[in-house]
């Protein structure tokens, strides 16, 4: 019926408090520490998933086997889904660490090239029917 929630079971119950409240502790723990330490952590962590989760593995593989059909070596394939893992792990810990993040730190992060802006604030867009 509409508007009725979906009980789950406790144990599922327990599982997504357990996972939110770790959450919570990962998002206040992560701007403690340095940008620097941050993505290195979260390599790590990717670097880990891909050795200790078969699974996220195997699926990683099969989408650059279609990707890349022959045109890799497997050792390649491996190499970038790897490498594809450990920019997961560091992006979700450096978007946990974005709160710590100001004007001030913004503009020691990001390289604005005047070119660009240049080019971007002469764009006129073309509407299209």
């Amino acid at each position: 019926m509409k508007g009725e929630r979906k009980q789950y079971p406790f144990t599922k119950r327990l599982r997504f408090r357990l996972e939110f409240a770790g959450l919570r502790a990962l998002a206040w723990l992560v701007p403690l520490f340095s940008r620097r330490f941050v993505i290195g952590v979260g390599r790590a962590l990717g670097w880990l998933t891909y050795y200790l989760a078969p699974s996220l593995r195997d699926i990683s593989r099969q989408n650059l086997d279609v990707a890349f059909g022959d045109t890799k070596t497997a050792a390649e394939k491996r190499r970038i889904a790897r490498q594809s893992l450990q920019n997961v792990g560091a992006t979700l810990l450096s978007l946990l660490w974005t709160p710590k993040l100001t004007k001030i730190g913004y503009d020691d992060l990001v390289d604005v090239d005047p070119m660009a802006c240049a080019a971007y604030a002469s764009f006129t867009p073309v509407a299209r029917a």
